[in-house]
């Protein structure tokens, strides 16, 4: 299955006004974590980095989330033959859901972050040997941990000029996974730049969202977080209804937002302007 490719050139009227948005709501940010700080609450006394460590399950957990798969993917991660992968165990769940539908194609498809390669194998062990497969990772050492015909780049996501030129080589995009930096800002950037490039039907995929609610990832008040850009693309999916200022493209190119614990969903087609209608009844009022 191919798509067909989506505009390649956001337009200059939605890419000014994403710079000048961006900067509203990082100032909205700041007002936000002040006001909470100014009631004696930290905004971001959450879980953090230590909690995130007492949430790993050991390895030996590996064979009990193997025998009781649901579905193929959980299947090819826990049965890994290869390179290390690090997932959270209930996002297989929502990929096998999105992503099934591109298995034995040749689905055109990006991940940002590259880590230790593990999870570039499992996309190639679930999609097949049709699919082009590529990586990107700001991490030099990335560039040894790939098997062919899979290929990573070293470059930061935040590259325009070359995530466009990944997205040329490859033919096209049909998935973006953002699994880089999980910094809002590199998320913004990322976005800013693929979404456009996307071929219609695609899907454009955010993992670890929570990361919006650290200090360690979001360098409070300097930019927007990873959460505020779903927030702002559900916002201009609704773009039909208020006359606030659109940031995005997604009231005319984003038909379905899917948000799950952590991980966000969102497809890419035309959307008509919404139309609605009462049908007449036969029985009498």
């Amino acid at each position: 299955m191919r798509l067909a490719a989506g505009p390649y050139n956001a337009p200059m009227e939605i890419a000014q006004r994403w710079s000048h948005f961006r900067s509203a709501l990082a100032l909205r940010t700041r007002l936000r974590v002040g006001l909470t700080a100014a009631r004696g609450v930290d905004p971001f006394a959450g879980v953090g980095d230590s909690g995130y460590l007492d949430m790993a399950l050991p390895e030996s957990a590996v064979a009990g989330l193997l025998a009781n798969a649901d579905n193929d993917l959980e299947r090819l991660l826990y049965d890994n033959p290869g390179r290390p992968v690090h997932k959270w165990i209930h996002y297989p769940a929502v990929y096998d859901r999105h992503l099934s539908r591109y298995r034995g194609t040749n689905a055109r498809f990006l991940e940002i972050g590259v880590d230790q390669g593990g999870s570039l194998d499992l996309w190639r062990r679930y999609l097949g040997p049709d699919a082009v497969i590529h990586g990107l990772d700001i991490n030099p050492e990335c560039a040894t941990r790939v098997t062919p015909p899979n290929v990573v780049h070293i470059a930061s996501q935040t590259d325009q000029l070359r995530l466009r030129a990944i997205a040329r080589e490859m033919g096209g995009l049909d998935v973006v996974l953002d699994d880089g930096s999980h910094v809002g800002e590199h998320q913004w950037a990322s976005f800013e730049t693929l979404f456009p490039l996307l071929a219609e039907g695609g899907l454009y995929i955010i993992e670890d969202l929570h990361t919006s609610y650290w200090r360690s990832h979001e360098r409070l008040g300097t930019h927007t977080s990873g959460i505020a850009l779903i927030e702002q693309v559900i916002q201009d999916m609704h773009g039909w209804y208020h006359q606030l200022p659109r940031v995005t493209p997604a009231r005319d190119w984003v038909p379905a937002v899917h948000v799950y614990d952590s991980i966000t969903v969102i497809e890419k087609s035309p959307v008509p302007p919404p139309r609605r209608i009462g049908v007449p009844g036969t029985t009498p009022t």
